[in-house]
């Protein structure tokens, strides 16, 4: 693999219509910084699991949230009934991942609560935030559903979600939004899935297709010679490449 590959990807894949293929595009219905950074944060966190049933879910999360996810969030009341579920959250847990966010969000701007953070690496962002998070859980609610959702006690896992969410906030350049511009996106990480890994040990840049920060980091710095200041530019995409196999995707494109 070399930059020229590299960059036949971006010419390929640089068009708006490919949003349509990523959960990123939900945040594009929005304006507000408050509402996509809610929104990113929700979806991001909801992204795993087969594409097609994600999107569906996605969909009818998102109508539930229009037109103002934030206010909708904040005035939620706590004997609301929300008839959506997604795999491993029931209809129980999605209500109290709405009551948790409305918690945090009460107390909390996720920006104003990053602001002057000096980091080298955003895992050293995500582990404090993760357990942020977690004070606002009631333990009456601390589902196995909700753990999964907000990857509580996997302090050593890759944490691909949140990953994904940081980039969609601090990168500035197509396809994600930049609006924790106090960031530089050299601090980001690849958000690894099996698509990442895959391609990562087929072009020998990792030696095992182990899910693991160790191997987060090599992928990582492998494409910092390519861009130091912007190491996973490439992510979206080497993603799509490998994703639009995938005939519903395609569908969402034509």
């Amino acid at each position: 693999m070399n930059l020229d590959y590299l960059k036949s990807l971006e010419k390929k894949y640089h068009h708006k219509r490919y949003i349509l293929t990523d959960p990123i595009k939900y945040c594009y219905y929005f304006n507000e910084p408050q509402n996509v950074e809610l929104v990113g944060l929700m979806i991001a966190l909801f992204a795993y699991g087969n594409i097609k049933a994600m999107f569906r879910f996605m969909d009818n999360l998102i109508k539930i949230l229009q037109p103002n996810p934030y206010e909708k969030i904040l005035n939620f009341r706590e004997n609301s009934n929300i008839d959506l579920y997604y795999r491993f959250q029931n209809k129980n847990d999605i209500k109290n991942i709405i009551i948790t966010l409305k918690k945090f969000f009460i107390n909390n701007n996720i920006k104003n609560y990053l602001l002057n953070k000096k980091v080298n690496n955003i895992y050293e962002i995500i582990d404090p935030f993760i357990r942020e998070i977690q004070d606002y859980i009631p333990k009456k609610f601390l589902s196995d559903g909700l753990k999964h959702y907000f990857c509580l006690g996997n302090q050593n896992s890759v944490l691909k979600r949140y990953c994904l969410f940081f980039r969609w906030m601090i990168r500035k350049d197509f396809p994600d939004l930049g609006i924790y511009d106090f960031f530089e996106p050299k601090i980001l990480v690849y958000p690894i899935d099996t698509h990442i890994l895959n391609f990562a040990y087929k072009n020998q840049i990792i030696k095992s297709k182990i899910s693991s920060r160790k191997n987060v980091l090599i992928i990582t710095n492998y494409f910092c010679q390519f861009d130091p200041n912007d190491p996973v530019k490439y992510d979206f995409y080497i993603t799509r490449e490998l994703m639009l196999k995938n005939s519903f995707l395609y569908e969402n494109i034509l």
